[in-house]
């Protein structure tokens, strides 16, 4: 009884059986039928007729006929032909019958009723010649006999039972096959995903390929894999990047101790100064990596609280200019209009000064990043940052926002960071129930934009 098939297709039969049973024993007890006045009535007046004709043929010298329905049994509705005093003139008359009748014929009533006990009909007849006779008729045991109270069933019964029970046991059988292989079909990926086949998928047809809920379940299977899939690779990708990143400043810092370990004074002191700057470059490595670990559900989530967005990024362009400054550059706030949604701040400070300090490492000498914000039309905040550099190739707008993605595979840590800033910054945003994303400027430079919603 493990097996959902199993179960499915035990309880249908089951209550199809049931149910059969019940429809059928309603059909049989509460068919409607004559009344019992008037099928006696129309048994009498069909025996009378009888008689007359049968005594008619007895004057006459003919054979006697019998008379009885083509599909009831002879002995239960066989009519006979009997003298006034109850002398039968068939010779096959049943000697029950002879002793109801003659006492019938003592009796004096024109018709004798059938009774429980006596299942018999008789009537008196006269012939064409004005002599009488008796006509009477054995009856079957009707359905208020005391032999059909408890047990009101046709004689075959057992084979009707019998067969509904197969036909619905093969329908039951049926439908709980075409029910349960769509959980099959879930329980074979399931089972490829758990062997590590993470491209295994849920195919729509095999569940039925309607929108009802199996449907449902299977494309929600599908995301679910799916997105294991993405997380499992970029697992992967994120301990290759990782490496290979803390692999550098490892490896300074191992030039810079051998040049400490000499003996001249300014040797030494450059080569601190080296261990020091590369010691608080894995130390902003490390903190992005938890930043990011926490963003990408690997902890609490973060708290909320209104975030008033336009003293953050008044806040953000103030220090960010101070530092542009020192390489020839700005960061311009164009616009800024109030606006407050709910939100880490600290979060989103981090995610906008990631994105205004990438915007500075790549915009031209001599020119400004810009940063505005304002509200759309759908009620959302809108924050925008630009720079005047060169730009992304258009098919890797959406991969800059992965970690440790970059550009170009050759490029060092001069040219840019260490991959993880805008990563932080795309799933900040996300966090906040906004979206983010980025184009290229048609006159130059490329544009991050980014869609909050307001309290």
């Amino acid at each position: 009884m493990k097996s959902l098939f199993v179960k499915l297709f035990i309880w249908f039969w089951l209550a199809s059986t049931i149910a059969g049973l019940i429809s059928f024993i309603l059909a049989v007890t509460m068919a409607p039928g004559p009344a019992k006045g008037e099928r006696v009535e129309a048994l009498t007046l069909a025996l009378q007729l009888y008689g007359r004709a049968a005594a008619a043929n007895h004057e006459q010298g003919r054979e006697i006929l019998q008379l009885y329905p083509a599909e009831a049994p002879k002995e239960q509705w066989q009519t006979y032909l009997f003298t006034a005093d109850g002398t039968p003139l068939l010779p096959a008359t049943p000697e029950k019958l002879r002793r109801q009748v003659r006492q019938f014929a003592t009796s004096g009533p024109e018709v004798t009723p059938p009774t429980e006990r006596k299942r018999i009909l008789a009537v008196r007849v006269q012939s064409p010649a004005g002599k009488e006779y008796i006509a009477a008729m054995n009856l079957p045991p009707s359905a208020d006999h005391p032999r059909f109270r408890n047990f009101p069933f046709p004689p075959d019964m057992w084979f009707r039972v019998i067969v509904s029970i197969i036909i619905g046991g093969v329908a039951c059988y049926t439908l709980a096959w075409w029910i349960a292989a769509p959980i099959r079909q879930l329980r074979v990926i399931a089972k490829k995903l758990a062997e590590g086949d993470l491209s295994a998928r849920v195919e729509l047809k095999m569940v039925g390929g309607s929108n009802d809920e199996m449907t449902e379940l299977a494309l929600e299977f599908n995301q679910m894999a799916e997105r294991i899939e993405n997380l499992l690779t970029s697992q992967k990708q994120l301990v290759r990047d990782v490496s290979h990143e803390l692999r550098s400043p490892l490896a300074r810092l191992n030039v810079a101790l051998g040049l400490a370990r000499r003996e001249d004074g300014a040797t030494t002191q450059a080569a601190l100064d080296r261990i020091e700057l590369e010691s608080e470059r894995l130390n902003f490595l490390i903190g992005d990596l938890l930043i990011l670990s926490l963003l990408e559900g690997g902890g609490d989530t973060p708290a909320t609280t209104s975030v008033h967005l336009c003293d953050l990024a008044t806040e953000v362009a103030a220090d960010a200019d101070f530092e542009a400054a020192s390489v020839n550059r700005q960061v311009r706030l164009v616009s800024c209009e109030p606006t407050t949604i709910l939100g880490n701040r600290e979060l989103l400070r981090r995610a906008l000064e990631n994105i205004v300090r990438n915007g500075i490492r790549y915009t031209k000498e001599g020119s400004a990043v810009e940063v505005s914000l304002g509200i759309t039309p759908a009620g959302e905040a809108l924050l925008k940052v630009r720079d005047h550099g060169p730009g992304v190739p258009d098919s890797a707008l959406s991969d800059i926002f992965r970690p440790f993605y970059r550009v170009a595979a050759d490029r060092d840590r001069h040219s840019g960071g260490a991959g993880i800033g805008l990563a932080i910054a795309e799933r900040t945003v996300r966090l906040s129930g906004g979206t983010i994303v980025a184009r290229n400027v048609p006159d130059g430079g490329l544009e991050i934009e980014m869609r909050l919603p307001l309290t």
